[in-house]
């Protein structure tokens, strides 16, 4: 609506950049609040702030560890952080494929480049290498508990499978979980795809045939191996398989728990039985949703059931319901022509929050005091 959004590159971010595309431009004293992420061997992008990040807004946007906050605001319609800055590294434009090896914080010479835009951002691609001066940032790790508390922690662990492809992946998760979470007595995983990974191999359109290709085991029972390796507890684990049996019959099919085409991925809980015990669980279907009072059964038709697991820890009971919201994938670019951006599965995301809410609530109604926690990867700023 251009009456109601006049064009002014001084206010507006989307502007701004729209009024330099094509341009030579010089982005002084950059700050890197990305990491490197390499596409292929040809191309790779960061995210700086110009000027060392002096100039960012609100002052106090910038976080501890040098990154920079996404503003809170209504459905997520305000400040989407335009003083951050895309740098692209193209190898036919850099000269190289060879990509500078930046992290969060590092500080950067000039970048000159121009200014493009693809996939939705805009971005200046660099014409020539650059120096840098490296960040003293290292990875965290949490805290150690006492030991009379019980840890809790949520992974998404994106499309892990048992095929030797995802080995790298799997190692690299098991290091971050037996080190950098130290090894929490309750660990919730999201993604975790069926053995063979995107490989199809089912015998039969009847999906009660299908079993043996939706089993997660060896998938699970690798990346157990990976954090005793990596000096990590000897976990134990379960899930459920995604073969869900509702009244909609699309839902009896394998591949409906999205992600990848034919990973199967589901919700899956490691657990460390040295220092907890497993009570029950149970994927939370819409029967069981219906019977528990929740008022939109349909909402997780869409996305992955949620996985709810009871254990008990030092004579006491807690209960966790393990998430994986609908994605954001069809959402319109936050740097387009469409004003508003379109954020996809928004309502069925609030569907889902309704629901969690309300099994919070029924588990509540007898005993204020219950232990239950909600998490996972729920796919919203």
């Amino acid at each position: 609506d251009a009456q109601a959004n006049t064009f002014n590159p001084y206010t507006d971010g989307i502007d701004f950049y729209e009024s330099l595309e094509g341009m030579l431009v010089t982005i002084e004293k950059p700050v890197a609040v990305s990491a490197v992420r390499q596409f292929g061997t040809f191309s790779a992008e960061i995210f700086v702030l110009a000027n060392r990040g002096r100039d960012v807004a609100p002052r106090d946007a910038r976080t501890k560890r040098g990154g920079i906050n996404l503003q809170p605001s209504l459905d997520n319609t305000a400040d989407q952080n335009p003083e951050r800055i895309q740098i692209q590294f193209d190898g036919t434009l850099f000269g190289s494929t060879n990509f500078p090896s930046i992290k969060v914080g590092d500080k950067l010479d000039n970048v000159t480049g121009v200014v493009g835009y693809s996939f939705g951002n805009f971005e200046v691609n660099a014409l020539a290498n650059f120096d840098f001066k490296p960040s003293k940032i290292k990875a965290e790790k949490t805290r150690k508990s006492p030991a009379n508390a019980l840890t809790v922690a949520s992974y998404n662990v994106l499309n892990l499978s048992a095929v030797p492809g995802d080995d790298a992946q799997r190692n690299k998760v098991a290091a971050h979980i037996a080190y950098n979470l130290r090894a929490p007595d309750v660990l919730a995983l999201q993604e975790i795809q069926d053995n063979n990974g995107d490989i199809s191999d089912c015998p039969s359109s009847d999906p009660s045939a299908c079993a043996d290709v939706l089993d997660a085991t060896e998938t699970l029972q690798k990346l157990v191996d990976a954090i005793k390796a990596a000096g990590g507890p000897d976990y134990a684990f379960f899930t459920v398989d995604p073969l869900v049996e509702t009244t909609d019959t699309n839902r009896d099919d394998p591949d409906t728990f999205g992600g990848i085409s034919l990973g199967n991925i589901r919700n899956a809980f490691l657990y460390n039985p040295q220092r907890v015990k497993l009570i029950e669980y149970t994927g939370l279907t819409r029967d069981l949703l219906a019977v528990r009072g929740v008022s939109v059964v349909t909402a997780f038709d869409t996305s992955r059931d949620p996985l709810e697991a009871v254990f008990s820890f030092k004579g006491e009971q807690v209960t966790i319901l393990n998430n994986h919201f609908s994605s954001r994938f069809g959402s319109s670019p936050i740097f387009g022509g469409f004003q508003p951006f379109v954020q996809a599965g928004e309502q069925t995301r609030e569907a889902q929050s309704l629901a969690m809410n309300q099994l919070v609530n029924w588990h509540l109604k007898d005993d204020d005091d219950k232990n239950v926690i909600v998490l996972g990867d729920l796919n919203t700023f």
